[in-house]
């Protein structure tokens, strides 16, 4: 009996140990799963690219068809919502592009609406077609500035403001040409 008792209570512990490590290695994969789905989800919060730009919807709009059309890229649909605009469309390998719209009001009263534009290339994204797409758009549309930039440098030759004043025009006709260094004199020739 006593033998049978034994018997048993290692059997138990076996299974407890047994059970403990099933149990363990089924959190180690529901760990690895939620490591693995964070890193997919991370990856697809990556693949959209996107860039502001001082400008209203419509004008955004006319410049996403115009650039769409230059670079020979279909719109598939296009849809415009009370509060976003959405184009689809597709590259030449047949990967879908997701063009989003949103518009926000700047805080700065002068520069009026800023709209965004979200490009994403397939699932995952391509940064190489997204931002070529953007590029394309800025060549229609100023891009916001970031803030903290300074001002674009002014051309080499015109003079700087002073105190915020506006700046000056540049000047007209062909840039002044500094004269041809002196001769030398005497005779340098070896013999």
């Amino acid at each position: 009996m006593r033998q049978l008792k034994q018997y048993w209570r290692i059997r138990g512990f076996w299974l407890t140990v047994a059970a403990i490590a099933v149990a363990q290695s089924g959190c180690l994969a529901a760990a690895a799963g939620v490591a693995a789905g964070g890193a997919a989800g991370y990856a697809y919060w990556q693949g959209r690219v996107g860039r502001d730009y001082v400008a209203n919807r419509d004008d955004v709009w006319n410049a996403l068809h115009t650039s769409l059309s230059e670079l020979q890229m279909p719109v598939v649909t296009e849809n415009r919502d009370t509060d976003e605009d959405h184009i689809e469309s597709k590259t030449a390998d047949g990967d879908k592009v997701k063009i989003d719209v949103t518009v926000k009001k700047s805080p700065i009263p002068a520069e009026g609406d800023i709209s965004r534009v979200s490009v994403r290339v397939a699932t995952f994204g391509d940064t190489v077609v997204s931002s070529r797409l953007l590029d394309q758009v800025d060549r229609h549309l100023m891009p916001a500035p970031s803030p903290g930039t300074p001002p674009p440098p002014m051309a080499l030759g015109q003079p700087q403001p002073a105190n915020g004043a506006p700046p000056l025009p540049a000047p007209v006709g062909p840039p002044p040409q500094t004269p041809p260094p002196p001769l030398a004199t005497g005779d340098n020739t070896k013999r």
